[in-house]
């Protein structure tokens, strides 16, 4: 058993006060007062820090399922240096993607040793209908997170799905509850996605796309990847308030809002180099109207995503994202420890159907979760990294899974492999 002293929960915008936590691999108990227990054998002073759930990635590929080396876990070391706790697997490599139960067990039991807690997308192949239903359900009752349905794929095993093959999915699925995932932008006559199209262009066909299937959220949860336009993104948002959508973002899409000459560098599209819409990015970013974070992180052959509309990813921003999102966010005065909680953590967990065990802090919950120095700031000297030569406001100072202390800011990496398969709340 460990226990927390002093250490600052933000789990309202009241005025912040010294808590004690005490946690093994769960939360086990909070109080303002003393904590006394004999099963203590580890204390740590946090001397005002704050604790915050650890942060969830919704989308990465980490697994490679053609067997090159164990980039699940070099990549996972990367996130947890970085305050992420949980990824959301999703694999996929130049000719593999998980759309049976054998391929979940075979991608459960292929990831050894996880130094991050991990859930699993699967897909949907659309040449195997009707029968992925059957399919669809067992992996369902298995307790993956949501199904990915691909409108663009370099996938080799499966097939993708067009706009009107997904709305006729819809009339069919098994389980009123599946969460899907969709792209925000199909292929269409005349523009496949390798290539460039101008801001009206691109943000035309998406919204045409998104609108198309946004009303079958009334029947599933519908999740929203790869949104790259800020009309697009601006539709959602609105479209929020009245379905059941959500989407992701990946965090390099708020760095050119502070650094110009990362422009040509991070962004394949001509809009975010326009200063109104930088500036209503600005605002979205400001008051945390972003959805889910995801970097889609986990390629080792950067030739596959070479020729998509993704912005360049880099695993060595993995450590700065967070310390970037809080030192920008909180440059609002008006800005709620809360609001950047769900950014970061929690809405990714309530998407999932992994909430509260993930992306809170309360007691039952998964100790995943993050020590943070809001005081302290550093200067990114990381060349490789995007953020190279950027001031964050705080330090990443303690990252645990599951109760043991993945990262420390003083010792580095540590050697706990805590992580575990996480799958969706079934009742």
């Amino acid at each position: 058993m460990k226990l927390i002293r002093n250490v600052l929960l933000p789990k309202s915008n009241k005025k912040l006060k010294p808590f004690n936590v005490l946690f093994s691999d769960k939360i086990v108990k909070i109080s303002d007062e003393e904590i006394e227990d004999e099963q203590i054998d580890e204390i740590i002073d946090a001397d005002g820090m704050y604790l915050i759930p650890g942060a969830i990635d919704g989308q990465v590929h980490f697994t490679q399922r053609d067997g090159e080396g164990d980039l699940f876990n070099e990549l996972g070391r990367m996130a947890v240096k970085g305050g992420f706790t949980t990824v959301i697997e999703c694999p996929v490599g130049d000719y593999e993607a998980l759309v049976t139960r054998d391929d979940f067990e075979d991608t459960k039991s292929s990831i050894k040793d996880p130094v991050v807690n991990f859930g699993l997308w699967a897909k949907v192949d659309s040449k195997e209908a009707p029968f992925y239903f059957e399919d669809m359900e067992e992996l369902w009752d298995s307790g993956t997170l949501g199904f990915q349905l691909y409108t663009l794929t370099n996938c080799e095993d499966i097939d993708f799905f067009s706009y009107s093959g997904i709305n006729d999915l819809f009339s069919d699925i098994p389980d009123k509850e599946m969460l899907i995932s969709i792209n925000a932008i199909e292929e269409t006559e005349g523009y496949p996605i390798k290539d460039m199209m101008d801001e009206e262009s691109l943000s035309e066909v998406q919204i045409n796309s998104l609108t198309k299937i946004v009303r079958r959220s009334l029947d599933n949860p519908i999740h929203f990847t790869n949104t790259n336009t800020f009309k697009s993104i601006n539709y959602l948002i609105s479209a929020q308030k009245r379905f059941d959508i959500s989407f992701d973002l990946k965090p390099e899409y708020f760095l050119h809002l502070y650094n110009q000459d990362l422009v040509e560098m991070i962004f394949a599209r001509s809009y975010q180099k326009r200063n109104e819409e930088r500036n209503n990015l600005k605002d979205m970013f400001k008051f945390c109207r972003a959805s889910i974070l995801a970097t889609h992180y986990g390629y080792s052959d950067k030739n596959m995503i070479g020729n998509s509309d993704l912005p360049t990813s880099n695993s060595d921003d993995y450590p700065h994202h967070i310390p970037f999102l809080f030192t920008k966010f909180f440059s609002n005065p008006k800005a709620q420890m809360s609001q950047f909680i769900n950014l970061i953590s929690e809405n990714a967990a309530r998407t999932m159907n992994i909430y509260p065990r993930k992306g809170s802090i309360e007691e039952g919950a998964d100790a995943d979760f993050i020590l943070l120095d809001p005081n302290s700031t550093y200067i990114v000297d990381d060349k490789e990294s995007n953020y190279s030569g950027i001031e964050m406001s705080c330090k990443i100072t303690k990252t645990f899974v599951m109760g043991e202390i993945a990262y420390d800011i003083k010792d580095g990496l540590t050697d706990s492999k805590s992580g575990k398969i996480i799958e969706r709340n079934i009742l």
